[in-house]
């Protein structure tokens, strides 16, 4: 039973709502970087529920119209993504006291702006075809006198997708970059370059690419790592028994060599028969 069940208290929680800064940082009155958004909450007895919502469709008007579930911004949360905001909160205490809806309102506008993937790489949906087993450069270019702060606290992780539905049939993983850099600017096009190192194991799969940049935003890339088709030679080698490969083998060591002797042959394979070129020089082929 909930205390002082006798006399249950009428008062309604408290609730306020801080914005960390506490002021834009543009004379319009738009910030330039994340914003925290961190509700304080007091009640007399004690609180039993708390709603918020970012950014809804329509402004919720009492604590039933905001969605049931836990608040992700009790503490304190961060908000990245460009563009006008708005947050709401109410809160419920144990004695079904429920509090008005608290509201604050900001805006967000990143000093720079995605302007996509540079070719051959196309963005999502497209499939890019790459081999794994590699450094994959994975190019892009940002807008805006301070495009260097994107980057500062990006991230790219990779996803293994069906590669006909490109629905995602494993965890996300962070990549890895070939060697120290993680990122590579080039001043003069403005081009920023991830050198994504793939795994060979990752061969006759697809995987989904993420680009996260510092203002939220995500960028996606598919691409299928096919299998490595066998050469010539490959094929060649996959066509011969095991004494013709030998044959081969000495053909080519002595056509390289003409006057060193060929190798002894192993046991159970007949030594092969050399046939000069119509030029007298060394075997063009040999017959095992």
């Amino acid at each position: 039973m909930p205390p002082n069940a006798g006399s249950p208290e009428q008062v309604a929680p408290v609730v306020s709502l801080e914005l960390t800064p506490s002021a834009p940082d543009r004379a319009d009155g738009e910030y330039t970087g994340p914003v925290i958004v961190t509700p304080h909450i007091s009640d007399d007895s004690a609180v039993a529920d708390v709603r918020c919502v970012l950014d809804p469709a329509a402004a919720p008007a009492s604590f039933d119209e905001l969605p049931t579930g836990a608040c992700e911004f009790v503490g304190g949360a961060s908000v990245d993504a460009r563009g006008a905001h708005a947050f709401y909160l109410a809160a419920r205490d144990i004695w079904n006291n429920e509090s008005e809806v608290a509201s604050v309102a900001f805006s967000i506008d990143w000093p720079f702006e995605f302007r996509g993937f540079m070719p051959p790489l196309l963005a999502a949906p497209a499939l890019n075809a790459a081999r794994a087993g590699q450094v994959l450069p994975i190019k892009f270019r940002v807008s805006g006198d301070q495009k260097l702060a994107a980057v500062g606290g990006a991230f790219v992780v990779s996803a293994e997708v069906d590669c006909g539905t490109r629905q995602a049939i494993g965890h996300w993983s962070l990549a890895t970059p070939a060697g120290r850099s993680t990122l590579v600017h080039a001043p003069a096009t403005g081009q920023l370059t991830y050198p994504w190192s793939v795994p060979k194991e990752w061969r006759g799969t697809c995987r989904k690419l993420a680009l996260r940049l510092v203002d939220g935003s995500r960028h996606y890339a598919f691409f299928e790592f096919r299998r490595a088709a066998a050469g010539p030679r490959a094929r060649v080698r996959e066509a011969l028994s095991p004494p013709r490969r030998r044959c081969a083998r000495e053909a080519v060591a002595r056509r390289r060599h003409p006057g060193r002797a060929s190798s002894q042959p192993s046991a159970g394979v007949r030594a092969p028969s050399w046939v000069p070129n119509r030029a007298g020089g060394p075997a063009s082929r040999c017959c095992a």
